[in-house]
């Protein structure tokens, strides 16, 4: 664990879901492995995006698919185009156009780091444009 992590562990935060839901904010980004079972498969690899505010997303909606209710960006851990496609559907839920590496691994916003104090550097942070505020193929948990 690195003194970033422990520090936080210390306030009882312990993923990045928490780190977002007492921020306030409603979406994080994060790497889902492959889940290499027994018939071979690896399957659902991905940057996964997920609400903090009980609302899933529904299965098949484009070229993305839904994993427990995150919306997933099919692609390898290293691969930059699917991590800006993930980060910009975010977008679409917070508004956030910066986002920063989490401390847990994936993605938070620049916002939701700088209210826990994450030292982040400057030059990692990555700037993504709105994309219209559409949030469409987003279900209400009841």
């Amino acid at each position: 664990m690195s003194k970033e992590t422990d520090r936080l562990r210390e306030k009882q935060l312990y993923n990045n879901y928490d780190l977002c839901a007492v921020a306030g904010s409603v979406v994080f980004v994060d790497y889902t492995a492959p889940d290499c079972s027994r018939s071979g498969f690896g399957t659902y690899s991905g940057w996964g995006v997920t609400l903090t505010d009980g609302r899933r997303f529904k299965d098949g909606i484009g070229n993305a698919v839904s994993r427990y209710g995150s919306r997933m960006f099919r692609g390898r851990k290293a691969d930059k185009e699917v991590v800006r496609q993930a980060l910009a559907f975010a977008s679409r839920y917070n508004g956030a156009t910066k986002w920063v590496r989490s401390p847990f691994g994936g993605y938070i916003s620049q916002a939701t780091a700088d209210t826990h104090g994450i030292k982040y550097p400057a030059k990692s942070i990555i700037n993504i444009a709105l994309p219209d505020q559409s949030q469409e193929g987003v279900q209400s948990e009841s």
